[in-house]
C-alpha cells in the first residue's frame, strides 16, 4: 500500500481532474487502448530483466496535464491489511494526514489502465514522467515533465518501490 508524495507541481486548471475522470474508463487489460494511453510490454521493466507491462502515452503530455484517474474498488484500511497478494495495486486517500480508504485496482476489469504505470526506484530518477496526485479523494496520474506519443509513463510509489521491481 502506498501514500502518495507530493510536489510542487502546479497544475493551473482544476478542471483538468474532472476532465480526466470522464476520460478514464473504470476497466483495463492487458491490451487496453484509447486516446489518451495505451497498455504494451513494458521496455522500461524488461531493463531490470522483469517481464510485464506497462501505460504508454497515445498523445503527447505537457507538464501539469492530468493523463487518468487511478481508479479501482474503493475498501477500507481493515481490509486492505488483510489482504496477502497484489498490495502494488493499492493507494491511501487520505485527508488531515489520516487515512479515509484505499483505492484497490488489483482486478483489471473493475480498475483503470493507470494501474500498468510502472515505477521508478528512486524519486530522482531521470525516467520518471509522471506522478500519482490526490485532488478531493481522488488519485489522478499527472505528467511532470514533456511526454511524447508512445513514451512509457513512469511514477515513483514511494520509497518500498525497489521491493517490487528491480531486485
Amino acid at each position: 500500500m502506498y501514500s502518495i508524495n507530493f510536489s510542487f507541481i502546479m497544475i493551473k486548471n482544476m478542471g483538468k481532474f474532472s476532465e480526466a475522470s470522464m476520460r478514464t474508463p473504470k476497466f483495463s487489460s492487458n491490451s487496453f487502448y484509447n486516446n489518451d494511453v495505451y497498455v504494451s510490454q513494458s521496455i522500461y521493466l524488461s531493463a531490470c530483466k522483469v517481464k510485464g507491462f506497462g501505460l504508454y502515452a497515445n498523445r503527447s503530455y505537457n507538464k501539469g496535464d492530468v493523463i487518468q484517474e487511478y481508479k479501482g474498488r474503493q475498501i477500507s484500511v481493515e481490509q486492505s491489511n488483510q489482504k496477502s497478494r497484489n498490495k502494488q495495486y493499492m493507494f491511501n486517500v487520505k485527508h488531515n494526514h489520516k487515512i479515509l480508504f484505499v483505492i484497490d485496482a488489483a482486478v483489471a476489469r473493475t480498475s483503470s489502465a493507470a494501474r500498468y504505470v510502472n515505477s521508478v526506484t528512486d524519486f530522482t530518477d531521470n525516467d520518471r514522467n509522471t506522478e500519482f496526485v490526490q485532488y478531493k479523494q481522488r488519485i489522478y496520474l499527472v505528467a511532470t515533465k514533456r511526454i511524447s506519443k508512445n513514451d512509457e509513463l513512469i511514477s515513483y510509489y514511494g520509497e518500498h518501490t525497489d521491493q517490487l521491481i528491480c531486485s
